[in-house]
């Protein structure tokens, strides 16, 4: 622990997007027309990453433990709102197995 933050380099990156640009080509290939989603989504989760890197700087930056924990208690609800509006159609555990 204590490494300090990890660094991606253009270099890095290039690799990244070089999955996305073969997953485009393949489907120009196939004629699956996901090119625009593709690139959508790319951009999205640039936008995504680098603003979640953004609040966790500042959020790690925080002196006070009720204000990491009071963030930390909003991601928690946020995402179980999410998971829920998410669930259709009868209990979320359907098709989890289980031991009987």
């Amino acid at each position: 622990m204590g490494q300090g933050p990890l660094s991606i380099g253009a270099g890095q990156l290039a690799l990244g997007l070089l999955f996305i640009l073969a997953a485009g080509l393949a489907s120009l290939y196939h004629a699956l027309r996901l090119e625009r989603d593709l690139a959508i989504g790319a951009v999205r989760t640039f936008v995504q990453l680098l603003a979640l890197g953004y609040a966790l700087h500042f959020l790690f930056r925080l002196e006070h433990a009720w204000s990491v924990l009071t963030v930390f208690g909003f991601m928690i609800l946020f995402a179980a709102w999410t998971i829920r509006g998410r669930v259709t159609g009868g209990s979320p555990d359907r098709g989890v197995p289980t031991r009987a």
